[in-house]
């Protein structure tokens, strides 16, 4: 494979679609009106390309990570490549690695357990495909997918027992010693016990963005703005209202700080009993949570720039790229690494500055395939104040305007109109 540390993006003909209401490449979780059966989310609707927007996993100097060109990749530290294994989808899921296995599921509804050569050992199947990451615990390795199941798999790749639900599942898995917790798009978060039998579910009123641990809880966001902490009972401690949409596999948590971002282009900071602690303004979305390192957070955003923030929320600095950045950054050896929607794998040092950049094996970025989404519907809560300015919340585009390295973006307005009961048009979401 190419790398270069030179500062210029991958090379690649501008896109742009027409009458299509879909912006480029950019996972953009829209939420229209009512939900219908068999909705598919857009994070299961990417094309082939050349785009990163899954994070890479460091494990010794090698680093990890998936693409859109079907490929999971090793490079070494100074960017060269190590190996790459081919996969029938592309790959956004988040790469485990435990007793030197790698476990890593794609959009060809495999989940592949590899040597760390880039050697198959297993593999097993499912009914859709598979965009969150693995949970590894002691016993037994538990997937999510598509096809809305819950599977227990054993180390060898065997199906222990599978769990339904009555939607796609994206949402990370946590486990601890009596039970499994995890999200779906049916609107619920579930409890299951280690047999695969239900213990609990929470009811949201929109899908689950994520389930994440902290303590003796769970912080929990829904597709409605809604961050709530749960205990382990399922019963509701707090609940915090952001301004608009939160997206698929948020919140992180970092410590005792709740990190997300939302619809409005801010990422938020809370603490844990729901106070927001800070906001912190980009030009577009951020998708995915930070990374924290030696007090300062690096995080991606749709404008096409890693930020470098203090815990504080004061900016340090932030680097352009030229695409937007769905990924949560890593680190190895005193350099930032993250992967970017416009085909390129990017090492920052801790200033900023580039020190290398690997390229994928396709040049043209993905594109988000219409023919695998459908559009759904809700109603939006009543704002507690409506003004144009809490309207403009629902208008602002989606993603960017004009042109972010030579590729176009094409915003999708929400479609909301100005009354106190919204109606909407044709949106997609993820």
């Amino acid at each position: 494979m190419r790398y270069d540390t030179s500062d210029s993006g991958a090379a690649h003909d501008p896109i742009s679609y027409g009458s299509t209401e879909l912006a480029f490449n950019s996972m953009l979780f829209e939420i229209s009106q009512t939900f219908r059966e068999n909705t598919i989310p857009l994070i299961f609707a990417w094309n082939t390309g050349g785009s990163i927007s899954g994070p890479s996993t460091v494990h010794g100097k090698t680093i990890y990570f998936g693409a859109h060109d079907h490929n999971i990749f090793a490079i070494n530290a100074d960017g060269t490549e190590k190996w790459r294994f081919a996969t029938n989808g592309p790959v956004i899921a988040d790469i485990k690695i435990k007793s030197n296995r790698l476990y890593v599921g794609s959009y060809d509804r495999n989940f592949y357990c590899l040597d760390l050569a880039g050697n198959l050992a297993w593999k097993f199947q499912t009914n859709g495909s598979i965009v969150a990451p693995a949970c590894l615990s002691p016993e037994a390795i538990y997937v999510v997918s598509e096809d809305g199941n819950l599977y227990c798999l054993s180390y060898a790749g065997t199906k222990l027992w599978s769990f339904p639900t009555n939607g796609p599942i994206g949402t990370f898995i946590y486990a601890d010693d009596t039970a499994i917790y995890f999200g779906s798009f049916d609107q619920n978060v579930y409890c299951v016990d280690k047999r695969g039998r239900l213990k609990w579910k929470f009811p949201a009123t929109m899908p689950i963005c994520n389930a994440v641990p902290y303590k003796d809880s769970l912080i929990v966001a829904s597709f409605d703005g809604k961050v709530h902490r749960l205990s382990k009972d399922g019963s509701v401690q707090w609940t915090f209202t952001a301004n608009s949409q939160i997206r698929i596999q948020l919140p992180f948590v970092i410590g005792d700080t709740i990190y997300f971002g939302c619809k409005d282009n801010n990422m938020y900071a809370l603490d844990m009993e729901g106070r927001l602690l800070w906001k912190f303004p980009t030009d577009a979305e951020v998708v995915r949570g930070p990374l924290l390192h030696d007090s300062v957070l690096y995080f991606g955003c749709m404008d096409g720039n890693l930020y470098a923030v203090q815990q504080s929320g004061r900016l340090l600095w932030k680097f352009r790229a030229q695409g937007g950045i769905i990924a949560t950054p890593s680190r190895l050896d005193g350099l930032i690494l993250f992967g970017c929607l416009d085909c390129n794998f990017y090492a920052l040092d801790r200033e900023g500055r580039l020190a290398w950049k690997f390229h994928t094996t396709l040049s043209n970025p993905s594109t988000v395939n219409p023919e695998r989404t459908t559009t759904v519907s809700f109603s939006l809560p009543q704002l507690d104040t409506f003004s144009s300015a809490n309207l403009d919340i629902y208008k602002r585009p989606a993603s960017l305007s004009g042109e972010v390295g030579g590729s176009v973006y094409s915003a999708i307005s929400s479609g909301y109109t100005g009354k106190s009961v919204y109606t909407s048009r044709k949106n997609k979401y993820t």
